[in-house]
């Protein structure tokens, strides 16, 4: 058989090997309106599908876009976060630091010798309160000043004692108020507010007791005895000194002696005598003891108040302090001041 001769539906070798195969193009249907208006993409070229990504794709994209989102976020936040309490630790250092160099000299620890200034010594304080008409023990407006003034010196030296006491018709006067103060606070402010409260509470205490006392008043005014029995109570451990505070006028109604006229006072001998018959006053029975006498004479009684009398009831007291060796004696009108300084008699 010739290589020219081609029969139908065959091929030679020659040609086969020649000339491609024919590519035959798909066949679009054209009958129906719906057929023209869709487009069929064609699936035989490969670079067609790689144009246009899956939704599987686009949605893995958008995934990761906000899980970048978010852990940015939460970097920003952590690291806000870290700043602010770097910040909040800085300040707190600050102010411990600054705390420390001005605060720790007077930090308050509810004890005292904290602070740098020294603390007076305990100090025994004993007040006796005479209360018949006529005397400044028988006015509170008198009375309270002069308890404020002992309990705040008590309350600002630790270890004090104050003891007070109203007399009676009979026998040893009437305890009042018995108190012992306490450690005070080192800074100043809070010392101050201690005190305070200390002198308020001690002197509601003490005109609880002493108001029914001064409503019933007295008719006769054993002085001496009670500033004897005072004076010698048992002394205070580790209180050196000790203060005696006599609210009174001064005038002795009893056997002892009548102080209100003129004509029936004791002289000087016949009081150290009678003294020494009762025993009163004995020598160093007030060794050491400095004693304030809140005297005054109020306005109504019926005696001789003249600067003279006063002068002449104040020599008898002296003599009886001195008798006892009393360290000072000062006699004032108003509260206590504790200057130690004696104050002979007025003529």
């Amino acid at each position: 058989m010739s290589d020219d001769v081609v029969i139908p539906g065959r091929c030679t070798q020659r040609r086969c090997e020649t000339e491609p195969p024919e590519v035959r193009e798909p066949v679009q249907n054209v009958g129906s309106r719906d057929d023209e208006d869709v487009a069929t993409p064609s699936t035989s070229d490969p670079s067609q599908k790689a144009e246009q990504p899956s939704s599987a794709s686009l949605g893995a994209s958008e995934a990761l876009r906000d899980l970048a989102e978010r852990t940015l976020d939460a970097f920003i936040a952590e690291y806000r976060c870290r700043a602010t309490i770097a910040l909040l630790t800085s300040a707190i250092l600050l102010a411990a630091l600054t705390f420390g160099i001005t605060g720790c000299a007077d930090l308050d620890l509810g004890v005292v010798g904290l602070a740098d200034e020294d603390l007076p010594p305990p100090v025994d304080y004993r007040v006796l309160v005479h209360q018949r008409a006529g005397s400044p023990g028988s006015e509170l407006t008198r009375v309270t000043p002069v308890f404020d003034a002992v309990l705040e010196h008590a309350a600002r030296a630790p270890g004090s004692r104050v003891r007070a006491f109203a007399l009676v018709e009979e026998g040893p006067p009437r305890a009042v108020l018995d108190v012992a103060t306490g450690p005070l606070p080192s800074r100043p402010r809070a010392r101050d507010r201690h005190v305070e409260r200390f002198v308020a509470e001690q002197r509601a205490r003490a005109l609880e007791v002493l108001t029914p006392l001064i409503d019933a008043g007295l008719a006769r005014s054993e002085i001496a005895d009670a500033i004897d029995r005072v004076a010698r109570l048992d002394p205070v451990a580790g209180a050196d000194d000790i203060k005696v505070v006599v609210i009174s006028d001064l005038r002795e109604s009893s056997s002892f002696g009548r102080f209100e006229r003129r004509f029936t006072i004791p002289t000087i001998h016949q009081v150290i005598v009678r003294a020494e018959a009762r025993h009163l006053f004995e020598p160093a029975s007030m060794a050491g003891e400095d004693v304030f006498v809140v005297h005054a004479l109020l306005p109504g009684r019926r005696m001789d108040s003249s600067a003279a009398q006063e002068g002449r009831v104040r020599d008898r007291w002296q003599a009886l302090f001195e008798r006892a060796g009393a360290g000072s004696v000062e006699f004032g009108s108003g509260p206590p001041t504790f200057n130690a300084t004696a104050q002979g008699p007025e003529e």
